[in-house]
């Protein structure tokens, strides 16, 4: 029920599966693309915080918590392309 209230809010959800999923990739030779701050978010996103909760922690608004967590969807060549 939290993860449908999250999204009706506008917030991004992952099942907790799916987070350590990426988490793991995000480790490997993905992590090298993603900023400091994206990683941040991701740590407290996988660990189950809401964006709220993750905006509280790291002292950034929440549509900078969606912002973070839309960008680790956006394929390499497209992060820094001109």
């Amino acid at each position: 029920m939290r993860a449908v209230s999250a999204t009706a809010r506008g917030e991004v959800v992952f099942a907790p599966a799916a987070a350590a999923l990426l988490m793991r990739r995000v480790r490997s030779a993905a992590a090298a693309v993603l900023s400091p701050r994206e990683l941040e978010v991701l740590r407290f996103d996988a660990g189950g915080a809401t964006n709220r909760d993750v905006a509280k922690g790291l002292f950034i608004t929440e549509a900078t918590v969606k912002s973070h967590l839309r960008g680790l969807f956006v394929p390499r060549e497209q992060r820094f392309s001109p």
